[in-house]
């Protein structure tokens, strides 16, 4: 069904708590009951008909009703635009990863080469952002990994994050690590230490709920979108009519999981950062807490 957006302008009406009011909006009306209600001059009444009672009093002039139809999937619709965008961002540093060649079999023979300066410019950066709080880091990897031509999955996230933050003012957005977590026990009881020894990776996720919670997808929300450059993953994070294509199966799908087990998701900014710093966009629980009070 499709739903319409009521805006009523006026000038000098009051409901009926007797608060004076400029600009009414309704939503969430279907078009069947919004053509079911009327203007009554006679009783210089507007009355709402099958919908939440509501009756406003009309004090000087007539109100001016106008319809717009509202597509309930524009804003997944920009959010998987700009996710692409973001991607193409990202591809555009042509960074080079160590751990996507290893992946790919491309560690050896006629990559040799290309595989160790990676890993030593990679080297090289871990050296520049250690021991820093979060802010600095994200800014040592926005200006030296691009000089430096390598990336992995953290920093092609992080660079991810800074273009939203930076080039599109967006802050709701996070830095989410997958784990494949084979020790269910050892995991709980650590699971930063254990996310550092085992198998992780990196991506962003923009525009989660509210209240959702990065350890369960299922809460993130029906506007959330993956955003993996490293694992070529952009789309809805949860697709209910075909799961398969849901961004966060393909995570789950990638080859470095291959291993089985079970996959948890974490806040990667506690990994950057374990003071858990209170004001940095980077960590997406202190946007949450803002909004959420």
């Amino acid at each position: 069904m499709s739903f319409y957006h009521l805006n009523i302008n006026y000038c000098g009406y009051k409901n009926k708590m007797n608060n004076y009011l400029y600009t009414a909006n309704f939503k969430g009306f279907s078009k069947q009951s919004l053509t079911q209600n009327s203007f009554n001059g006679n009783s210089k009444v507007l009355k709402l008909k099958n919908t939440v009672e509501d009756t406003f009093t009309r004090i000087s002039s007539s109100p001016e009703i106008t319809f717009k139809g509202i597509d309930e999937n524009l804003k997944l619709k920009e959010n998987i635009q700009l996710a692409q965008e973001t991607m193409d961002y990202v591809k555009s540093l042509n960074l080079k990863s160590n751990t996507k060649m290893e992946m790919l079999g491309q560690d050896c023979g006629e990559f040799t080469e290309k595989y160790e300066d990676a890993i030593n410019n990679r080297m090289f950066l871990d050296k520049k952002r250690d021991n820093l709080p979060i802010d600095e880091y994200i800014a040592v990897t926005k200006k030296s990994a691009p000089m430096l031509e390598v990336g992995n999955c953290s920093e092609q996230a992080i660079l991810a994050a800074t273009f939203l933050k930076e080039q599109k003012n967006i802050n709701n957005f996070a830095l989410v690590t997958a784990v494949g977590v084979q020790n269910k026990e050892a995991f709980d009881e650590n699971p930063i230490k254990y996310a550092f020894l085992g198998n992780s990776h990196v991506f962003l996720v923009l525009d989660l709920a509210p209240d959702a919670k990065i350890n369960d997808p299922a809460t993130w929300g029906k506007n959330a979108v993956v955003i993996d450059p490293w694992g070529d993953i952009s789309g809805p994070a949860i697709n209910k009519e075909t799961p398969e294509e849901s961004g966060i199966n393909k995570v789950k799908k990638l080859q470095i999981f291959n291993r089985g087990g079970n996959i948890e998701f974490m806040n990667y900014a506690s990994f950057i950062d374990p003071t858990k710093d209170q004001e940095s966009a980077y960590n997406w629980e202190n946007y949450q807490r803002k909004i959420c009070g």
